[in-house]
């Protein structure tokens, strides 16, 4: 089974071209594997956000990536970010919150 990755277009591309190559890497990868597996209980870099109804934060090194399933076996990417701190800052959390709405994940 294969999922479809859908990245929140400009954000998206402006936060990985800012990223160092490695890390670039890293996450690609993460989001490759992603596409293979979905929502698996095997991938310990993805986990369900307290809360926050169907929104998962996917770690990789120090970025964090949050996302939702908008239907099917799509993944919406709604935000990028590096980790400074060990809470999620709140204008954060609105932000995809409310991209979430837009897509179609969350209530």
């Amino acid at each position: 089974m294969s999922w479809t990755v859908n990245l929140y277009p400009k954000e998206s591309e402006k936060f990985l071209d800012k990223l160092d190559k490695l890390t670039k890497g890293k996450v690609i990868r993460e989001l490759q594997e992603l596409q293979l597996t979905g929502f698996s209980e095997h991938n310990d870099s993805l986990k369900k956000m307290v809360g926050l109804p169907n929104i998962w934060e996917l770690k990789t090194g120090q970025c964090r990536i949050f996302l939702v399933a908008t239907g099917g076996e799509t993944i919406q990417i709604l935000h990028m970010t590096i980790k400074k701190s060990n809470k999620t800052p709140l204008e954060v959390i609105e932000l995809i919150k409310n991209r979430a709405k837009y897509f179609g994940g969350a209530k």
